[in-house]
């Protein structure tokens, strides 16, 4: 999940300009562009898009959260037919009325995708914007939450630090911030992309 905070960082590093979009291998051809006005725009032209309420999966209202189910058109696959894949991945619906203003404004849109919801409310894009806002935190971005607890890995105790993420998650349903030194500090295991290792075999193994 690319955050604002993140795509400045990676464009600063990289010189070059950083554009956020979404797809799954699940689900190929399908895939969304983020416009100029932070909406999600899905082509509707490769695949059934439909925005469906997490529990009920029934149609999502205007401005309420739901999650993304896809049905790829079978003329651009050459797999299994795949019907109805939720994804598990949220996003809020436009509210009524909502019209993009961006270049992409024709296709149907939706907010960004918001990555999946704790029991407490919080979604993924909720915590990745508190804590990659903040650049004494290591990447990749290491985090779990446990009950309305939010665990970070900081690398050492900063009180400083401690003090700007609790003013800036003012608002967010969290009773606390803890810091930890380590990934062995959280409660409970943050496995990431970035962790995968690329094993090699010599021929005739």
């Amino acid at each position: 999940m690319l955050t604002d905070a993140l795509r400045e960082r990676a464009e600063q590093v990289f010189g070059a300009e950083v554009h956020d979009g979404y797809s799954m291998t699940e689900i190929a051809p399908v895939s969304g562009r983020v416009g100029s006005d932070g909406h999600l725009h899905l082509p509707p032209d490769q695949g059934l898009i439909e925005i469906l309420d997490p529990v009920t999966l029934s149609p999502a209202a205007p401005g309420e959260v739901g999650t993304i189910v896809v049905t790829p058109y079978s003329t651009f696959r050459d797999t299994t037919l795949l019907l109805r894949y939720v994804t598990g991945d949220l996003v809020r619906t436009l509210p009524e009325g909502g019209t993009p203003a961006c270049e992409l404004a024709a296709l149907p849109a939706t907010s960004r995708v918001l990555g999946r919801r704790s029991p407490g409310g919080l979604t993924t894009r909720d915590v990745l914007d508190l804590l990659q806002a903040e650049h004494a935190l290591p990447l990749p971005t290491r985090y779990a939450l446990e009950g309305d607890l939010l665990y970070v890995v900081a690398g050492k105790h900063d009180p400083g630090l401690l003090g700007r993420l609790e003013e800036r998650a003012h608002g967010l349903p969290l009773t606390g911030i803890v810091l930890v030194e380590t990934p062995e500090g959280l409660p409970a295991p943050c496995r990431l992309r970035a962790d995968l290792l690329e094993l090699s075999f010599e021929r005739g193994l």
